[in-house]
């Protein structure tokens, strides 16, 4: 009986050494070292390899390096953890191959075709994918740092979460993929095609891009920062609510139909680049460099530079209403047919640029110096000039038209064919200041030096002048001190009450429709039996202020400053903020 024991268990301990596998059913260190020596000797007497005819298609576990098995068939092999390093896999078919959680590392795998393959978290660091395919192929979440996708053709796969860091994507056409929060920090696109895939939420840092044309790709919500690109194309692509701070385009890069939308772009430099019909609504741009630059057909609404230079800038078709310039430096520079409404200019510099057909209306611009510019077709209507040099300038077949200019200084400048009504000029000082068969008609002109050719008509001189005034509508009030004032019966409609100091006025059965009463101090004013409708209440301060038997209609008070206030038998439609 004895006998019979030690029989079987030798039989068995034969059978677990003549099956090469451990008890998790892999390859042990031996047989893996058998494969290998087989390989090179079918390599050293240049006989063909075949793998899976010698030891079958079950070759999970296994352990190889440095040898070459070009061409072999690996197709439905089962390779899942391997560990295999400096492995030649090249134009090897690798149909329906297993690779589960394998470890393959610096190995080539140039010209083999990747079908239908799950490759999730699978290692293959510093590999080689020359002129490799990857068709419906899910790398999610593998490791390809310093892979090198030379010529690699990609479609319809998934790079999600996966680490890309250095690679190199060059000459590669990659077509409706996922890398949707990879990481490719540092990695090469050189001459690539990309095209319908998706980059969403990805770390694109210090990404070299050269040469490449993409298209109908997102990028949104990606770090982009520290990226170089340069003669490359991005076509219908979204990079909203992305990071593009200190990156540069430049040698003839073109944005066409591109979405930046409430993205940064930060010491961002761009020289010789083209954007057309783009959308940069409420984009940041600080600090940044922006030389030879064309932009058309483009919009910049609510997008805000600060601390930037601009210069050789030619702009056409931009709308950029509420754009916020910010101690920008715009020279030798051009822009028509463009909409800069409600635009807010200060503490800049603006020399030598053109600017035909742009519309200014209700624009801001103060603490800014124009020197040696030209201003052809334009529209100031209700705009604001506050602590401006303007210098060896020309405004000419332009509308001016409700505008104020206040405090501004004044050397060498044309008005030509553009007449002033209905605005606020005061505290002036021109020098050569010409008004060329442009006539100033009911206008305030306050304590100005240099005007005294302008030919003038209806014009109020004095704060007295104003009260005596019965119809101040449709005029520009902007930043006027009128504390203490009494008004009675006053049409104020259509006026611009911007920044009025209007405390301790009195001011009854006045009418105010469609005013804008930014930043207005109303503090322990009283305009019992007033009518205020349709108006602009952003800021301004309603402290003590009596509103008795006032019609409040169309008003926001949301961000407004109120307290106190007497509401007393008021009339209150569609009113916000007020209780």
């Amino acid at each position: 009986m004895r006998y019979y024991i030690i029989l079987l268990v030798m039989v068995l301990l034969a059978g677990c050494d003549n099956s090469g596998r451990d008890v998790n059913g892999l390859l042990t260190e031996e047989k893996s070292l058998e494969i290998k020596e087989y390989i090179n000797k079918q390599v050293a007497e240049d006989r063909s390899i075949d793998i899976k005819g010698t030891f079958g298609k079950d070759l999970r576990g296994l352990k190889l390096t440095g040898v070459n098995v070009t061409g072999v068939d690996f197709s439905n092999a089962d390779l899942s953890y391997a560990q295999i390093a400096r492995v030649t896999f090249a134009k090897c078919n690798m149909t329906n191959i297993i690779l589960n959680q394998a470890t393959i590392q610096e190995s080539d795998f140039s010209e083999v075709k990747f079908a239908n393959l799950n490759a999730n978290k699978v290692d293959f660091q510093a590999s080689i994918f020359n002129n490799t395919s990857f068709e419906n192929v899910n790398l999610s979440e593998a490791n390809l740092e310093e892979a090198d996708f030379t010529k690699a053709i990609i479609n319809n796969s998934r790079f999600d979460k996966a680490i890309l860091t250095k690679s190199i994507l060059s000459g590669v056409t990659i077509n409706d993929s996922n890398f949707q929060k990879a990481n490719l920090i540092k990695t090469k696109f050189i001459d690539a095609k990309i095209a319908n895939s998706g980059f969403f939420g990805t770390d694109m840092r210090q990404v070299n891009i050269s040469k490449s044309t993409i298209s109908g790709s997102s990028f949104e919500s990606s770090d982009l920062s520290g990226t170089e690109v340069k003669s490359s194309a991005f076509i219908n692509t979204d990079f909203s609510q992305s990071i593009i701070d200190d990156v540069k385009f430049s040698e003839s890069t073109r944005f066409k139909d591109s979405l930046f939308q409430h993205a940064s772009m930060q010491r961002a430099i761009l020289q010789k680049v083209t954007i057309d019909d783009c959308d940069f609504t409420d984009v940041k741009m600080l600090s940044s460099d922006i030389n030879d630059v064309r932009v058309q057909d483009s919009i910049f609404n609510d997008a805000k530079f600060t601390g930037s230079d601009i210069k050789v800038f030619y702009g056409e078709n931009i709308t950029a209403k509420n754009l916020d310039l910010e101690k920008v430096r715009f020279s030798n520079s051009q822009m028509l047919n463009s909409d800069l409404s409600k635009a807010k200019l200060s503490n800049g510099r603006l020399i030598k640029s053109v600017f035909n057909n742009t519309n200014f209306n209700e624009a801001l611009i103060e603490n800014h110096i124009i020197e040696d510019s030209n201003f052809i077709k334009a529209k100031f209507v209700k705009t604001i000039f506050k602590k401006c040099n303007i210098n060896r300038s020309n405004i000419s077949l332009s509308k001016l038209d409700q505008i104020a200019i206040i405090n501004c200084n004044f050397g060498n400048v044309r008005i030509n064919r553009s007449p002033v009504i209905n605005s606020q000029i005061r505290d002036v000082n021109a020098v050569a200041l010409a008004f060329i068969n442009s006539p100033l008609s009911r206008n305030i002109l306050i304590n100005n030096s240099g005007l005294e050719r302008a030919k003038e008509t209806d014009s109020l001189k004095s704060i007295d002048e104003i009260l005596k005034v019965k119809n101040l509508s449709t005029m520009n009030l902007a930043y006027l001190d009128l504390s203490k004032q009494k008004f009675q019966k006053i049409n104020f409609n259509n006026t611009i009450f911007t920044g009025v100091n209007f405390k301790d006025v009195v001011c009854n059965n006045c009418n105010f429709d469609n005013v804008d009463f930014s930043n207005v101090d109303f503090t322990n004013s009283n305009l019992t039996g007033s009518k205020i409708v349709n108006s602009i209440v952003t800021e301004a301060k309603f402290i003590e202020t009596n509103l008795s038997d006032v019609i409040l209609e169309n008003l926001n008070f949301s961000r407004s400053d109120v307290s106190k206030i007497i509401l007393d038998n008021a009339k209150m439609t569609n009113v916000i903020g007020l209780k």
